[in-house]
Parts: structure tokens; sequence; C-alpha cells
């Protein structure tokens, strides 16, 4: 029981732990800002195709 509570409280438990802590917390921030800008990109996207529509639909209404 000792051996395995100073295991766990010692820097060879600690330290793997911690560096898997910190590379989730990166890969979280990652994937975070990735999102942010897809979104943005969707959102012009959107925006333009919007536009298409509009502009074709009046073309299609002046010709009629």
């Amino acid at each position: 029981m000792e051996i395995v509570f100073n295991f766990l409280t010692g820097p060879e438990f600690r330290n793997p732990v911690q560096a898997i802590i910190e590379t989730f917390m990166s890969m979280k921030a990652d994937l975070d800002r990735e999102r942010l800008v897809y979104e943005r990109q969707w959102k012009q996207r959107k925006k333009q195709i919007h536009r298409v529509l509009l502009n074709t639909a009046g073309m299609y209404g002046e010709l009629q």
C-alpha cells in the first residue's frame, strides 16, 4: 500500500499525468480556434450564396 501511495504521489506518476493534461488542453484550444475560423468562413460563404440567389432571382425577374 505504501509503495502504491508513494508512486501516486511522486513525480514518476505526476509528471506524465501533467503532460497528458497539458497536451489535452492544448489540443482543445487548437480545436476551438479551428472551429472559429471555419465558422467565419461558413458565414462568409452563406452571405455570398445569398447574394448569388438574390441576383439570380432579380435577373430571372427582369427576363420575365
